[in-house]
């Protein structure tokens, strides 16, 4: 089952036939954008039918949506890299000729009031301490490196906006020390009617 609070068990809790439907979709669309399988894309993704845990579902789905965030900006040779002895990122891709090596986190924080220094201090605390920045580095020097954080909790992201985000994922960037090469983004999937979608990148990889 989901972790109670996050989007998905939300959604599974008021609509699960709609949310099953959505799903499945889903998981269509994004075994043709990485051009496998599902069945396939599942092994990529290391998903493990024995380990149903809530940590491991949201994971799952985190790296689900990430597919599809790439895709939709812009991105090109979308490939999971399935977990081995030799540490490596959770995806690599191009875009516009760039190479990107890519981590995935997933959160379900759900203090509003202090959301942003929550978020903050997760994301930060994950590249430094859980090995993720060291992920991200196991290939080339050269190329680009992008930590996405999935924000799962549906109280806390209804209650921020677009440029409550860019605020976070800069503070990240900037708390880490403005390394060069180095995108911090974040993913909720929520279109709100003032500031449009709130997937976000910083610094922009726009001029990529």
């Amino acid at each position: 089952m989901p972790s109670k609070g996050s989007q998905f068990h939300t959604a599974m809790t008021n609509h699960p036939e709609k949310t099953f439907e959505v799903l499945d979709r889903q998981f269509r669309s994004g075994s043709e954008i990485v051009s496998l399988s599902p069945d396939d894309l599942l092994k990529k993704l290391d998903f493990n039918r024995n380990d149903l845990s809530p940590e491991r579902i949201e994971s799952l789905f985190g790296e689900l949506r990430t597919i599809h965030f790439l895709h939709n900006n812009g991105f090109t040779d979308i490939t999971p890299i399935r977990a081995s002895s030799k540490r490596s990122p959770d995806f690599f891709a191009k875009r516009n000729g760039a190479d990107f090596q890519i981590e995935v986190a997933t959160s379900i924080h759900s203090a509003p009031r202090t959301f942003h220094d929550s978020v903050v201090k997760w994301a930060t605390a994950k590249l430094k301490n859980d090995d993720k920045f060291f992920q991200m580095n196991s290939g080339s020097p050269e190329s680009h490196k992008m930590f996405v954080c999935i924000l799962n909790s549906s109280g806390a992201v209804a209650l921020n906006q677009r440029s409550d985000y860019i605020n976070m994922v800069k503070h990240v960037w900037e708390e880490l020390g403005s390394i060069q090469n180095l995108h911090i983004a974040i993913v909720t999937g929520r279109i709100s009617i003032s500031e449009g979608m709130d997937d976000c990148v910083y610094p922009s990889i726009h001029a990529v």
